[in-house]
């Protein structure tokens, strides 16, 4: 009976063995058919929640920092006022400088004041490393500087994140391209393509961005005003002081008529006066 027994036993292990293998490939079966159907959208979907800098692998956030991080994005400007006595000759002058030091030109306006005075505006767009020697060069001009401002704009931080952004954009990109060839139905390809259209928009921008804060960064924005000195005196001003010095003489001498006016009757009867007592002395 115990030799049944035991002959028993492994015959049932071995069943439980063998049902559980079946179950397991069974299983797995199922598995790979609802992938094979599904898994194209099961994996579009993780790429869209992996949309974010935070989705890149370490290896490719510690790259993308490393390599903006290695020198900090600074930009920056300038703005300098000078007085000037030939405005279009300093303008020129000013573009030639720039130009000289591989710069160049954005824009310029010229304008008339109130005061009769020309003046004018330039923006120049200077190579960073070159921008010592063009202020050394503006400083030998005989021009006399009114004001001169500095700003500095640390954007290493933002240039940071639209690179890890990009980065991740162009990852998520290349599955989807990979994905493509094993859709086969034709609603998961039109959402795919949907989104990678998305996404090279959105890739596009970022580039744009970014060459926008290296060009920023590469060539410093110096803008620069000139003005003519107010002329001391003018026809027009001398015309209008002889105009208010006759005026001040008339209305002195129409003041001083108008005074001996009132006072005149007054001298009259003191003036009899005067004659009355003289006549009752005598």
């Amino acid at each position: 009976m115990l030799d049944k027994a035991k002959s028993f036993g492994k015959e049932n292990s071995t069943v439980l063995l063998a049902a559980a293998a079946v179950l397991i490939v069974a299983v797995g079966g199922l598995s790979t058919h609802f992938m094979g159907t599904n898994g194209n959208m099961t994996y579009q979907g993780q790429q869209l929640a992996a949309g974010t800098p935070n989705a890149l692998t370490m290896d490719a956030r510690e790259s993308v920092t490393a390599a903006s991080t290695a020198e900090r994005k600074r930009i920056e400007t300038y703005s300098l006022d000078f007085e000037a006595v030939n405005i279009r000759s300093a303008v020129d002058d000013s573009i030639g400088i720039a130009e000289q030091f591989g710069g160049y030109s954005t824009g310029e306006n010229f304008y008339n004041n109130e005061n009769g005075a020309n003046s004018a505006s330039v923006t120049l767009r200077v190579p960073s490393e070159n921008v010592s020697e063009f202020m050394d060069e503006l400083d030998a001009k005989n021009w006399k500087l009114e004001s001169k401002n500095r700003n500095v704009n640390d954007v290493t931080e933002r240039y940071t994140e639209l690179e890890l952004e990009l980065e991740n954009k162009r990852q998520e990109l290349e599955k989807l391209e990979d994905l493509m060839e094993d859709a086969n139905r034709t609603e998961d390809l039109i959402k795919i393509q949907e989104r990678m259209g998305e996404l090279r928009s959105r890739i596009q921008y970022l580039e744009t961005q970014l060459e926008d804060i290296d060009r920023r960064v590469d060539y410093t924005r110096i803008s620069l005003q000139f003005e003519e000195p107010e002329p001391i005196t003018s026809e027009f001003e001398l015309r209008n002081s002889f105009t208010d010095a006759y005026r001040a003489i008339f209305t002195t001498i129409s003041w001083t008529i108008v005074g001996i006016g009132y006072l005149l009757p007054f001298a009259v009867l003191y003036g009899l006066y005067r004659a009355f007592k003289r006549v009752r002395r005598e």
